[in-house]
């Protein structure tokens, strides 16, 4: 009998010779919802791997009538995937955490010091023929001793941390699985929540999953409480920051934003066009990237093979690799 791999968004070469490898039938096909659901009824998979298609209670209904038992996230966060309906149907969900990590922080880096630096609008400054060397000499405040302030504790936001550190930074983080002890153990400060980390940062990065209890974490007390002037950094999940309440921010405080993820981005198909509203915010933005935080070849093959090996668990082993819903 067939063993039938799906993947809704494209999948690195390196991942897909492995799961042709491993013997099993894949079939890679760019998926919109409908396109997903005509795809799920017509190829009945076993296995569905995404990227960012979304996976709704439709296709999770579709896929239950035929193969369906696994959906695998090729990435950390799965707020894409409703999980828990998938659970009650009886269909694992699986991750791939830290996969891209390494990308995803490296990233974070480039923003902070692009936006510290204002790098994006010197390049643009230059290629119109400007040596405004005076201008862009007052507008980097400098990294090196000042405090970068961190939203996670996860592998993305370790990252950060050490490259922090590496600059020469003193860091300070928030989460709430964090101790004082394995602050103390990991050289980093631990801020109580999230508004005193904000008072005490010249730079905020944010690391955290979308989920109940982060949606909109990042408001207006959050901003109201930063320091005037500090770079905010979010290459997280869209909807962890209030975009309204960061605008207000850019406005009226001078908060520096480089941003790679947007509540209500666009699905990144090839000519996506931001909508009006985050166009203009984009525009006020010292970076602004299309949600490329784990797009490197590394982070692509490295999370692809894992998505691979997540296959190959459940078809011999019928275990589930990081499941991240219950039954």
């Amino acid at each position: 009998m067939s063993k039938i791999v799906f993947s809704a968004d494209d999948m690195h070469p390196a991942a897909q010779a492995k799961i042709h490898e491993l013997g099993y039938d894949l079939t890679v096909i760019n998926c919109d919802d409908e396109v997903l659901l005509e795809n799920i009824i017509k190829i009945k998979p076993h296995v569905l791997i995404v990227r960012s298609t979304k996976v709704l209670e439709k296709h999770i209904d579709a896929g239950v009538k035929d193969n369906l038992k696994v959906i695998i996230r090729a990435g950390s966060g799965y707020n894409t995937i409703k999980f828990e309906y998938a659970g009650e149907k009886g269909v694992a969900v699986c991750n791939c955490p830290g996969k891209n990590a390494a990308a995803v922080a490296e990233l974070a880096v480039g923003l902070m010091i692009a936006a510290d630096r204002q790098i994006p609008a010197a390049h643009f400054a230059s290629l119109e023929g400007k040596f405004d060397k005076k201008s862009f000499s007052k507008c980097g405040m400098g990294i090196c001793g000042k405090t970068l302030g961190v939203l996670g504790k996860g592998h993305i936001a370790q990252r950060v941390w050490a490259a922090g550190k590496a600059l020469g930074m003193k860091v300070v983080c928030c989460s709430r699985s964090l101790t004082d002890e394995l602050a103390a153990e990991l050289g980093v400060v631990k801020a109580e929540n999230a508004i005193e980390l904000a008072k005490v940062s010249d730079v905020i990065s944010v690391h955290l999953p979308l989920k109940e209890g982060t949606k909109h974490l990042c408001g207006e007390e959050f901003f109201a409480a930063a320091k005037e002037g500090a770079i905010f950094i979010d290459v997280s999940r869209g909807g962890v920051t209030d975009l309204k309440a960061l605008e207000k921010a850019i406005d009226t405080k001078g908060i520096r934003a480089a941003l790679d993820v947007y509540e209500g981005e666009p699905k990144p198909t090839k000519g996506a066009m931001f909508p009006e509203d985050l166009a203009a915010l984009c525009k006020k933005c010292i970076v602004a990237t299309p949600h490329v935080g784990a797009s490197t070849d590394e982070a692509q093959a490295t999370t692809g093979l894992f998505c691979a090996e997540i296959t190959q668990e459940f078809f011999e082993k019928g275990t589930f690799l990081c499941q991240v819903n219950k039954f």
